[in-house]
């Protein structure tokens, strides 16, 4: 049976050569052939026993190789296996963990499309590592819940990396977003953005900037503080000594009350009270 052994390992290949070089020896070689041309035949010549069954029309054959292999060949048409039950395929004896090419394997090689149905469950338990490589695209279509359960999880993307959901939740004890050195993080919002500390004694809310910091709001600005408020500006920049700290209202007034207790207004220098119309004091 004429074998192709270019795509095998090195492995496989000497396994095939080893009774390629052995001929058949009269009288060991029986067989018979019909007027169709099917044939059967029975080699027992030493060192290259075996057993072939071919088909006279399309050439299909079934060989039983001299190490005991078998291949099945259909040059033609199809090969089908129906199992009314069950269709248990079992491969290789051998485990090597250190040298895994050592190891006994099953290699499936599709020179097409293939596809393949189940109308029950899929069950894949991998002992050891598992690798997909993907020289396209690849596409997951999941029509109902998708659940991953891993200690770790690692996502490497060199391009753009795109979550779409109508809700989407993320939750965890530490959470740490690292954006590289000339980098962006954006968010584009319709809706409301909203950060609930839900118990008060959990930690600090912090944000720390090493430059600027811009907040621009098209219409109302609230703060609402339960205890205290502090506003420090150091005054430690770069460039010509300016204002600390400056609140500028265009179109409106500029109001600081103290409802309860004292309302102070400290300075260490002098102080400017500027008002194009007059000063009030009640």
């Amino acid at each position: 049976m004429p074998k192709d052994i270019s795509k095998l390992d090195q492995k496989t290949q000497n396994a095939i050569g080893k009774f390629k070089d052995n001929p058949s020896i009269y009288p060991y070689k029986k067989g018979k052939t019909t007027a169709a041309g099917h044939r059967i035949s029975y080699d027992e010549t030493p060192g290259n026993e075996n057993i072939e069954i071919r088909h006279g029309k399309t050439g299909t054959e079934v060989f039983l190789a001299p190490n005991g292999d078998v291949y099945i060949r259909s040059p033609r048409g199809d090969v089908n296996i129906d199992a009314a039950k069950n269709l248990n395929v079992g491969v290789g004896t051998n485990l090597d963990i250190e040298q895994k090419d050592n190891s006994d394997k099953m290699v499936i090689n599709v020179v097409g499309n293939a596809h393949l149905l189940v109308e029950g469950d899929t069950h894949f338990h991998t002992k050891g590592n598992r690798y997909d490589l993907v020289d396209g695209e690849y596409f997951l279509t999941v029509g109902n819940r998708t659940t991953i359960i891993s200690p770790d999880i690692g996502i490497e993307c060199e391009g753009n990396y795109l979550i779409e959901g109508n809700d989407i939740n993320v939750t965890g004890s530490s959470i740490t977003t690292t954006c590289e050195v000339g980098g962006e993080i954006v968010f584009d919002l319709f809706g409301s953005f909203v950060v609930n500390q839900l118990l008060p004694a959990a930690g600090t809310i912090s944000f720390q900037t090493g430059g600027n910091m811009e907040i621009n709001v098209g219409q109302n600005f609230d703060i609402i503080v339960t205890d205290s408020m502090d506003i420090k500006c150091l005054g430690v920049g770069f460039g010509a000594i300016k204002n600390s700290f400056n609140v500028e209202c265009v179109l409106g007034g500029a109001s600081i009350r103290a409802l309860a207790g004292v309302g102070t207004i400290y300075s260490v220098g002098r102080l400017d009270l500027d008002c194009v119309t007059g000063i009030y004091l009640n």
